[in-house]
C-alpha cells in the first residue's frame, strides 16, 4: 500500500523464471512497461533463450522506445513465431499482450490456441504442457475474472501460471 515495489526485484524474479523452467516462458505485461521489457530482453540473453515479441501493442510501443533511443533490442536475440516454434522450448521466451486477459490479445490467442484441434495462432508457435506463464503486472480492478479464466485454462492444460511475487 502507498507504493510499487522495486523494478530489480521483478527483474531478479524473471531471471529466476528464466533459469529454472525447462519449456518456453511467456511474460505477459503492459505493453508501455519499456523498462521491465528491457530488463526482460537482456535476461533472455544471459540464459541463452531467443525472444519472441507477440502482440500489436508491444511492436507499436518498441517501435517508439526504439525511435527515441529508450530501447534498442538486438536483432540476433529476437525470433519469429516460426523460428520459435522450431527451437527446442528451454531456448525460447515469448513476450506477449494481454495481460488483462483480453482474448484478442497475444496470450488470449495462445490460450485459445492450447487444444490441439485448434489451429496454432502464431504461425507454427502454440504454448505446450511444461511451459511457463508469467503475468507480470497487477490486474486493473474488474478484470480479476478474465485473468482467472485464461489462467484455469493454462493450467487446465498443464502449462505453470506464475503470479505475485517469486520469492
Amino acid at each position: 500500500p502507498g507504493s510499487s515495489g522495486d523494478e530489480r526485484l521483478v527483474e531478479e524474479s524473471l531471471l529466476a523464471v528464466l533459469k529454472t523452467r525447462r519449456g518456453r516462458v511467456a511474460v505477459t505485461l503492459f505493453s508501455s512497461h519499456i523498462e521491465r521489457i528491457g530488463h526482460f530482453a537482456r535476461s533472455c540473453g544471459q540464459v541463452g533463450r531467443r525472444l519472441c515479441l507477440l502482440g500489436r501493442g508491444l511492436h507499436d510501443a518498441l517501435d517508439a522506445a526504439e525511435a527515441v533511443g529508450a530501447l534498442r533490442l538486438p536483432s540476433s536475440l529476437l525470433c519469429s513465431p516460426d523460428e520459435a516454434a522450431a527451437l527446442p522450448p528451454g531456448e525460447v521466451a515469448l513476450l506477449c499482450t494481454g495481460t488483462q486477459g483480453e482474448t484478442v490479445a497475444a496470450l488470449g490467442k495462445l490460450v485459445a490456441g492450447l487444444s490441439p484441434s485448434s489451429p496454432p495462432p502464431f504461425g507454427k508457435l502454440r504454448l505446450l504442457p511444461g511451459d511457463c506463464v508469467v503475468l507480470a503486472a497487477r490486474a486493473i480492478p474488474g478484470n480479476e475474472k478474465a485473468i482467472s479464466r485464461l489462467a484455469d485454462r493454462l493450467v487446465a492444460h498443464r502449462v505453470e501460471v506464475v503470479s505475485g511475487p517469486l520469492y
